[in-house]
């Protein structure tokens, strides 16, 4: 999903009344004075952003809202004002070239400390209800910003300057991003459910029926007072995010810290992989790291993994990325605390039989004296194991390419459905039993077990295997030696040898 960037930029305005040549004048804060709101949970309040366009489409204005003034009516009463008021009649009242009603709205922090407003805090009264000038907010675009609600469960730019206190015992709803960020709930809207009262947040989470995927809704009570603090020139600026009922989350730095934290290292080393093609790999030695960890979003069983063979560096002319003294002093019990996850499962060594890979790679790691990409994040089963049954086919999802070349010498199976399989990985392991010439000369007398009706065969080939599976969906299989096979012919490969 790509992220949209609007500019709240409350920058603490003015208070003087617009006029037309509004927007070709330098908003600044005229006689700001800082005031602190107490036990406003729950209360109601309300806003109206006088927006005035600028030449390139753009928009910006003066927002005013009531938090912290004493209301003449019921609530409901003033609810019913408030929707009432028509942008039209404000827009020649205070000749403006649009406006942007925010509410009603309902405060859940219970207090605001340190919150600046403009004109040394004086009022203005539309329709009974008493306002503030806070602040300026800039549009991109002001008809979409007139027109249209500001998009949900995107990360939005707030440049303002105020305290937000929660007291200890009370409840609070946040929004959790696929990254870990924590966006905590301090106002909500009636403006698009008009039931979403503070007594309704406890049901929240069950009404949110738009949440991206990755994203989570929560709720948790606190056992200490939390103070959420925002400053308006901060770097990088703060933000907020709003939900599809236009609840408003700020961002809460302590909260993501815990949840980014609480997260293996390696659970977001394939964020922005990009796709890496490297050439005469051929009989590459190599290993594979799975980390098996739970999801922290959906809590499955996974592995993010990490090949000795994709690193930002070409392999040596040994074509060894996987030393057999490095990879016997591993210590997986040890990698496996370091990084935060369950377990770390060895895959090798191994030597790699395709000739050029195109494959994403995320973050490169070193493990033991071994550099390693990201290669690949593995939905694993419910023993948390790695290793398929041999022999049996299973289907794994990826996007990567590759191919054996003309000319090369490969191993083939030819099961009794009529299907060809391809050896891609050979099996040394940690105490080799033979080498990749002895497994060709012997063939089918390799295995103890080799199933009744498969053939056995090695091909000098003559045209490229190239292995481009369909949908990214690839279908391969193990057999007892632990050696790797792709299933040849449509859908998988350009033609069965």
């Amino acid at each position: 999903m790509k992220t949209k960037t609007l500019t709240l930029a409350l920058a603490l305005a003015m208070g003087c009344a617009m006029t037309t040549a509004f927007a070709e004048q330098e908003l600044a804060l005229k006689n700001p004075v800082q005031v602190n709101i107490e036990n406003w949970r729950g209360k109601a309040f309300y806003e109206i952003l006088f927006m005035n366009r600028k030449a390139d489409g753009s928009g910006s204005g003066i927002y005013y809202n009531s938090i912290g003034l004493d209301l003449k009516a019921p609530n409901d009463v003033m609810d019913a004002r408030f929707r009432a008021l028509d942008a039209d009649t404000l827009k020649k009242e205070y000749g403006v070239d649009g406006i942007i009603f925010n509410g009603p709205r309902r405060l859940v922090v219970n207090s605001i400390t340190g919150l600046t407003v403009g004109d040394g805090g004086q009022t203005r009264v539309i329709d009974t209800v008493p306002y503030r000038s806070a602040g300026i907010f800039e549009a991109p675009d002001l008809n979409k910003a007139v027109t249209k609600e500001l998009p949900s469960y995107q990360i939005l730019t707030s440049k303002r300057s105020n305290t937000f206190r929660f007291n200890a015992g009370e409840t609070v709803y946040e929004l959790v991003t696929p990254k870990g960020a924590v966006y905590t709930m301090f106002s909500l809207s009636l403006k698009v459910d008009p039931k979403n009262t503070i007594e309704n947040l406890p049901t929240l989470g069950k009404r949110l029926k738009k949440l991206p995927e990755g994203w989570k809704f929560r709720s948790r009570k606190l056992d200490k007072e939390m103070i959420l603090t925002s400053v308006a020139d901060s770097n990088p600026p703060n933000s907020i995010v709003l939900d599809e009922l236009v609840g408003n989350y700020q961002y809460n730095a302590e909260a993501s810290q815990q949840t980014t934290s609480a997260e293996p290292k390696v659970i977001r080393d394939g964020d922005g992989a990009k796709s890496v093609r490297f050439e005469n790999m051929h009989q590459t030695r190599f290993i594979e790291l799975f980390f098996g960890t739970k999801d922290p979003q959906t809590g499955k069983l996974i592995a993010p993994c990490f090949n000795t063979m994709y690193t930002s560096k070409k392999p040596p002319a040994s074509k060894d990325t996987s030393p057999q003294v490095k990879v016997k002093n591993l210590d997986l019990e040890k990698l496996a605390k370091e990084y935060g996850v369950s377990k770390v499962m060895l895959n090798g060594p191994k030597i790699w039989m395709p000739d050029w890979v195109e494959i994403k790679m995320g973050t490169e790691r070193e493990f033991g004296g071994m550099k390693a990409g990201w290669v690949a994040q593995l939905n694993l089963p419910e023993s948390g194991t790695i290793e398929g049954a041999p022999w049996k086919p299973m289907q794994i999802s990826r996007d990567s390419k590759w191919a054996w070349t003309k000319g090369s010498k490969v191993a083939l199976l030819d099961d009794p459905e009529g299907n060809t399989w391809i050896l891609k990985g050979f099996q040394l392991g940690l105490n080799p039993q033979q080498t990749w010439q002895e497994y060709l000369a012997k063939g089918t007398a390799s295995y103890k077990q080799f199933p009744a009706g498969w053939k056995f065969r090695v091909k000098t080939l003559e045209q490229d295997v190239i292995e481009i599976p369909d949908n990214n969906l690839a279908t391969i299989m193990t057999d007892e030696l632990f050696h790797v096979w792709d299933k040849t012919g449509p859908g998988m490969t350009n033609y069965k040898p």
